[in-house]
């Protein structure tokens, strides 16, 4: 199996949609424009985005089954080991 970039991003994509985000967030986060015109009058500010990102990631650890809380050290790189 090679991993690209590409696949990353479809990846990204799909647990973004499992995690509950809606689409045309996840659209902004990776660059693309929204997908449909009501979205496109909707660009979310990276306030916003922030939330939608820790969903994600939240979603994303849980299926790793890592146990992370972020209110520990909020916005510090921490080492998880699994």
């Amino acid at each position: 199996m090679t991993l690209t970039i590409h696949g990353l991003r479809r990846s990204f994509s799909l647990l973004g949609d499992a995690a509950g985000a809606p689409t045309g967030a996840i659209a902004q986060v990776m660059g693309h424009s929204p997908d449909s015109i009501a979205e496109g009058y909707r660009p979310r500010s990276i306030d916003a985005l922030r939330l939608y990102l820790a969903l994600i990631e939240a979603h994303i650890l849980e299926q790793a089954g890592i146990v992370f809380d972020a209110k520990v050290a909020p916005s510090a790189l921490r080492v998880i080991n699994h």
